[in-house]
């Protein structure tokens, strides 16, 4: 199927949505967020393939969330009225995939997230509302001639990513694509289910940074966010540590190495193509959205595509030595999985490898840290509440947990 569409001729659309089942869905990839470990840079490499359907990094974090099942199961009738409702829902809950009056104006005017990260959606991006709604309203037409008047929760996202896709007249070559879905949020026990519910056959992909590294990094960039030092550590530090382990679901979870991104590009991209059962195509290489480049504003720098000189962080923004050390005995059987080596200063304080620690000798190592005075995420872990998130024995439920496999790693 050759999904192209330069312009818009209502004849021609009917006649291409009719081809287009919002069900036949391979698979749905939920890219989750895990401090700065290159959570864009996965969905901005697979965003132009032919077999794959995706929309802006961050126009879409929250939509799962958002969709009441209840309401979308009782949308029975095919009318020009719930078509133009169920549109006008996507339109209001959806504002980053659409341009408005002043950022067709100027691209100074981008539209901006409303949460924390502060992500500015690039005004080339966009589609225009009226273009959506055209092929939206089309397309739900179709889909409940097909599925004898029904539309479900389930359909919701297809249905936007489909119509983004023809909206920027991309070209589909499957009638069964991918969904690459840019959650970028840490997906709590209590979201689970509901997302599981809502996508179709979804594979959890989280990204997957040298530890030390990503959390710096994350906590620098954050660091302006947050009016306490100690806020912001609870956030990142609680959702980094869930972030490592399978979820409990029996759904594919996969980890992507933020170096392997950079610096093995070929060989991750045609691994991940087999996983996928999708044809390799260069654009995998290429870090844009629908052919156009992504460009990130790193360290007052603007930059864009891999990095194959890429290197370990030899100097800290906010973690010290101690900090660092506290953090490779926390997530030292991690370490291994993934292939990350620890700081001198963990092997010299444990005088052993790590993660052969036995589960009594690494709290009392931790203790040594916290003791010391000199870590401040060694301080907030040793709270006095033990239902706290970031109480240490909650941590080390996560990290050293039997039961808790570590996620599946492509390489």
């Amino acid at each position: 199927m050759n999904l192209n569409m330069p312009f818009l001729n209502k004849r021609v659309l009917a006649h291409q949505v009719a081809s287009i089942d919002l069900r036949r869905i391979k698979s749905t990839l939920v890219v989750t967020h895990n401090a700065r470990s290159g959570a864009h840079l996965f969905s901005n490499l697979l965003d132009n393939h032919s077999e794959i359907l995706s929309c802006p990094p961050d126009s879409l974090p929250w939509i799962i969330e958002k969709i009441d099942t209840k309401c979308f199961n009782s949308i029975i009738k095919v009318d020009k009225v719930v078509r133009q409702e169920l549109v006008s829902w996507i339109i209001t809950h959806c504002p980053l995939l659409f341009k408005t009056v002043n950022n067709e104006t100027t691209n100074k005017s981008m539209p901006v997230r409303e949460d924390l990260s502060g992500f500015r959606v690039t005004v080339s991006m966009l589609v225009t509302i009226d273009t959506f709604r055209l092929i939206a309203e089309s397309l739900i037409a179709a889909h409940m001639k097909k599925y004898n008047n029904e539309i479900k929760a389930i359909d919701i996202l297809s249905l936007i990513h489909w119509t983004y896709a023809l909206a920027r007249g991309r070209v589909i070559s499957t009638d069964t694509p991918i969904i690459c879905w840019q959650r970028h949020n840490f997906i709590p026990n209590k979201a689970l289910a509901n997302i599981i519910s809502n996508t179709i056959n979804p594979i959890f992909v989280t990204t997957i940074r040298q530890f030390e590294d990503a959390l710096d990094s994350f906590l620098s960039w954050l660091r302006p966010q947050y009016k306490t030092k100690t806020q912001m550590f609870r956030v990142c530090v609680i959702s980094f540590a869930c972030n490592l382990n399978k979820r409990q679901t029996s759904a594919p979870q996969w980890a992507v190495k933020f170096e392997d991104m950079h610096t093995n590009t070929d060989t991750l991209m045609k691994n991940i193509c087999e996983k996928l059962n999708i044809e390799f195509e260069p654009t995998l290489l290429e870090t844009t959205l629908d052919g156009e480049p992504c460009i990130w504003n790193v360290r007052s720098k603007l930059i864009t595509g891999t990095n194959k000189k890429l290197r370990r962080r030899d100097k800290f923004t906010i973690l010290n030595n101690a900090d660092i050390v506290f953090i490779n005995l926390l997530f030292a059987s991690r370490y291994k999985h993934f292939g990350y080596s620890y700081q001198d200063a963990t092997i010299k304080f444990t005088n052993s490898d790590p993660s052969n620690l036995s589960f009594d000798n690494l709290v009392r190592c931790l203790e040594a840290v916290q003791v010391s005075g000199r870590s401040y995420l060694a301080n907030l872990t040793f709270e006095t509440n033990p239902d706290d998130l970031l109480n240490l024995r909650n941590i080390l439920s996560h990290s050293w947990h039997p039961d808790l496999q570590p996620l599946d790693l492509i390489r």
